[in-house]
């Protein structure tokens, strides 16, 4: 296993501590970093990779590899904050990827992983081509399941898609797939091949985190063996995953839970000027009056009211197997909903959307969180202002920009076909942190990482002393005022 270190841009060797200052949202503090490379894989993998997950110890530890340029500047900006901004080489069709993911508890629950391959014979045409997977996770009532699932599902979809689609590939077509497993093979559209496998996957990897380690566990008649596996099933998180073909310039998005996947494209307007379009990719999948077993998951009171989700084994788990973990294995108690129907009431079966990418398109993969704060429109319009000053060129000297930096009202972003709301400068527009802040929306400009562009526009904008204010609370007090923000944007090639 070969292993990379760095502190920013300059190697560094692990357990290193030193305290740093950066102008990043204004802070200080002491930690440690850890990235690494590992080229053991069957397929044939780019050489670098960040790893910018966090734990309680804030020891960053890698996930998954992505070919990144020699301009990386891993950020640290927060004691409960990740937040990391890369270049990317190769023939990805990916220019560039940010990130940022802040907590509002002691402990990281929002994990971002990234993978790309180059692979052959598995595309529409039979191509070679490089796939780029992006995942963010997001936890709830616990990090468990949301970081054991980050380590590993892009590698799961990834084999998924390398072991099934080699299997529908006709010995004398490149364009038809078939079911090998019925006569006389029956053609299976691509697209749907690819969805279908993605959909299992993510439906088996729930089950191997619910089901199978728990087996075990009773099996061996143990309290303590018990103990992690009812820890991570009954925890929750929220699961997108973004699948980039780079040859197709194929777009997919596999959603379980709320976060949400949008994607701002550029436009010439008629007068010259740039405008950039909103594509709303996902649906949020919170509960609704008509969503299946709605009662039920409303009698569960997750913190995170959504109709699909990984973990929350309470409500996948039957009766009998509740009641023995609470009566043997130091379990909760069994959750009895007033219903006649069996369990499972929930699942992590994904909602896939795909779009066809075209040069300067960005994506953002965002939390719920993020949305409490800003609306679509107003993301793809920060990001437009982001693009067209030049910050991804931006040095790292955000305070002195702070001091100059120009106000910017939602109604001037510069984004095609606004609502009235948005256009009337409406303060109801759907989001709530700012109201309940009891301030006006102002943004600023500044930041040289998108993530952290996004974040400061969502803590306050313009309104330092509210960035500082929201910044400076400590758990548990700090989720009362702010939620889990996480943003990752990836920038497409021009």
């Amino acid at each position: 296993m070969a292993r990379l270190f760095w502190r920013g841009s300059a190697l560094f060797r692990p357990s290193v501590a030193t305290l740093t200052t950066l102008g990043v949202l204004g802070t200080t503090y002491h930690t440690t970093g850890v990235a690494h490379a590992d080229n053991n894989g069957a397929l044939e993998e780019n050489s670098a990779y960040l790893g910018v997950s966090q734990t309680t110890s804030r020891r960053r530890t890698a996930i998954e590899p992505f070919p990144f340029g020699k301009n990386r500047d891993v950020i640290w900006t927060h004691p409960q904050a990740s937040a990391f901004s890369a270049t990317v080489e190769g023939d990805t069709g990916i220019a560039r990827i940010d990130s940022l993911t802040l907590s509002n508890k002691a402990w990281s629950e929002d994990f971002v992983a990234l993978r790309s391959v180059s692979v052959s014979g598995l595309t529409k045409d039979a191509l070679s081509t490089n796939w780029s997977l992006v995942s963010l996770t997001n936890g709830f009532s616990g990090s468990r399941i949301s970081l054991e699932l980050s380590k590993i599902i892009n590698n799961a979809v990834l084999d998924g898609l390398t072991t099934n689609l080699h299997e529908y590939v006709k010995p004398n077509s490149e364009t038809e797939f078939t079911d090998v497993e019925t006569s006389p093979y029956p053609t299976e559209p691509y697209e749907e091949a690819v969805n279908r496998i993605i959909k299992s996957y993510f439906v088996a990897i729930d089950t191997a985190f619910t089901e199978d380690p728990l087996k075990e566990a009773l099996s061996s008649g143990k309290k303590a063996d018990a103990i992690r596996p009812q820890s991570v099933a009954l925890s929750g998180c929220s699961a997108i995953l973004s699948l980039y073909d780079s040859s197709a310039k194929q777009l997919r998005i596999a959603l379980t839970g709320d976060s949400r996947a949008l994607l701002g494209r550029p436009l010439k307007n008629k007068d010259g000027s740039k405008s950039y379009e909103v594509h709303v990719l996902t649906a949020d999948q919170t509960i609704q009056p008509s969503s299946p077993h709605a009662s039920v998951i409303a009698q569960a009171k997750l913190p995170h009211p959504v109709s699909r989700a990984f973990g929350v084994a309470s409500l996948k788990w039957g009766r009998e197997i509740q009641q023995r973990l609470h009566e043997e294995y130091l379990g909760d108690r069994p959750f009895l909903p007033t219903t006649t129907a069996e369990p499972p009431y929930i699942t992590a079966e994904p909602v896939i959307t795909s779009i066809s990418i075209k040069p300067g398109d960005f994506l953002v993969l965002g939390s719920a969180g993020l949305w409490k704060s800003l609306t679509n429109e107003e993301i793809v319009g920060l990001l437009g202002v982001w693009v067209d000053r030049g910050m991804i060129n931006a040095d790292t000297n955000v305070v002195e920009r702070l001091s100059s930096s120009e106000l910017l009202n939602p109604r001037d972003l510069p984004v095609a076909g606004r609502s009235a709301k948005v256009v009337k400068g409406d303060s109801d527009d759907g989001t709530t942190m700012y109201r309940r802040w009891r301030t006006k929306k102002q943004f600023v400009c500044v930041d040289h990482n998108a993530g952290l562009h996004l974040a400061r526009n969502a803590l306050g904008g313009s309104d330092q002393d509210l960035t500082a204010a929201l910044l400076s609370m400590s758990p548990p007090r700090a989720a009362l005022f702010r939620d889990n923000i996480s943003a990752t944007v990836v920038f497409f090639d021009d």
